[in-house]
């Protein structure tokens, strides 16, 4: 395998973890993130590399459970 195959494997599998603990998302698979969290459109707005705004389709049905779990996460990084 690539260095990217192993990296995009990696963070599937990590981020599988952290949505399955979200209460609004529940237990999802590889499949599930791929097919219905990550093509959420949306912005990421940056201030000298530092992520400072995440916005979401506000019509996606699972836009606000993303955003509220990525909330949570970001504030332990």
């Amino acid at each position: 395998m690539s260095v990217v195959t192993d990296l995009a494997h990696n963070i599937l599998a990590w981020t599988r973890q952290f949505w399955a603990s979200q209460p609004a998302i529940g237990n999802v698979g590889i499949y599930f993130i791929v097919n219905e969290i990550l093509p959420i459109a949306g912005n990421l707005s940056f201030n000298d590399d530092h992520l400072v705004k995440v916005r979401l389709q506000a019509s996606h049905p699972l836009a606000k459970p993303v955003l509220e779990g990525l909330a949570r996460l970001l504030v332990e990084f």
